[in-house]
């Protein structure tokens, strides 16, 4: 590979999501916030962890199990876990 295509990896601009689940009878049901189908993902991890946190704080009983995770492959970023209740 060469250095420009490694590095096109290090620039790479996907994104990143709010995942969440809510209990529906007896599975968990996952949505995710923003809506790419419809909106941006938040630019930066700091401001999706932020939003994040201030969604879980307000929702308690209602949804759980916070994560981050980047826009183009629906995956966790890291193993970074926001709140897990």
């Amino acid at each position: 590979m060469l250095l420009k295509e490694a590095e096109k990896f290090l620039k790479a601009d996907y994104g990143f999501l709010v995942c969440f689940e809510r209990v529906e009878g007896v599975v968990l049901a996952s949505d995710y916030v923003p809506d790419v189908e419809v909106e941006e993902p938040f630019r930066t991890e700091e401001d999706a962890i932020a939003f994040g946190l201030r969604l879980a704080a307000v929702t308690t009983g209602k949804f759980v199990n916070f994560y981050i995770v980047r826009s183009d492959n629906y995956k966790p970023f890291g193993d970074w876990q926001l709140e897990n209740r």
